[in-house]
């Protein structure tokens, strides 16, 4: 039986006080401060290769829609090193308060009710019930063959047979996007996930995207990466809205190519 992993606090019950981090790149800060919104990947376009595949789909990971983030304060070389694309002297890193994303993206849930809700004007399932936050504690694990790395999308439970006709009961699991290989645990790695549920997966596009809430932008702070070297246009982008700017405690400790 699939269980799912942590939960993190409903958005709308109770706000989380605990902060995570996002590595990415100056062009991307201007997206994210220009549109006030974050971008979702789905599972297929990630480093992690293996976790986009289930038992039954080699590449189930298309519906899957996730926003990365780690809860490690702490700078990463590794991540630094990861997400540099090839192009260092771009880097930063993002800080932000847990669940930073719109009241109308996380709305309440009733009991026995599935989780719903339309973004880019698409039904979008949030895969788990009873709960409106839509942020994850990646678990890991390392066990060899485990069903959590590669899961089994749903499972034939049986035939109820009513006076008229039969009824072929199967449980559907949720499974991509909570479970990652141990291998990449170095990364304490949180999820915001969302789950296309629709008909035709090609007419989302390559991404989704969740609006900001307006106080979360004020609260936004930067790390430059140890190479970056394009402070002027950054502080262009980030004086009007009075985030806080930092360099790496590595600038000049460590080359990342």
């Amino acid at each position: 039986m699939f269980s799912y992993p942590q939960i993190v606090s409903p958005i709308n019950k109770k706000k989380t006080s605990f902060h995570l981090f996002h590595y990415t790149d100056i062009d991307s800060l201007k997206a994210i401060l220009n549109n006030k919104t974050f971008r979702f990947t789905d599972l297929s376009k990630l480093d992690d290769m293996q976790e986009k595949e289930s038992i039954q789909y080699n590449n189930r990971g298309y519906t899957t829609f996730v926003s990365c983030w780690t809860s490690a304060s702490k700078e990463s070389i590794p991540m630094w090193y990861l997400y540099s694309k090839g192009k260092p002297e771009n880097m930063i890193r993002i800080e932000l308060p847990a669940n930073p994303f719109t009241e109308e993206t996380a709305e309440e849930i009733t009991d026995n009710q599935e989780p719903e809700r339309c973004v880019n004007g698409l039904s979008i399932i949030r895969r788990y019930k009873n709960n409106s936050s839509i942020l994850f504690k990646v678990e890991y694990t390392d066990i060899e063959n485990d069903k959590k790395l590669k899961p089994i999308e749903s499972s034939f439970l049986g035939v109820k047979q009513s006076k008229e006709f039969e009824i072929f009961i199967t449980e559907v699991f949720p499974s991509l996007g909570y479970y990652k290989n141990n291998y990449w645990s170095f990364q304490r790695e949180y999820r915001y996930i969302l789950w296309y549920d629709g008909d035709d997966r090609n007419k989302i596009g390559d991404y989704l995207y969740l609006k900001l809430r307006d106080e979360i932008i004020k609260k936004m702070k930067i790390v430059t990466g140890p190479q970056f070297n394009k402070y002027e246009e950054l502080l262009t982008l980030l004086v009007p809205y009075g985030i806080e700017c930092k360099k790496s405690i590595l600038t000049g400790k460590v080359k990342i190519n």
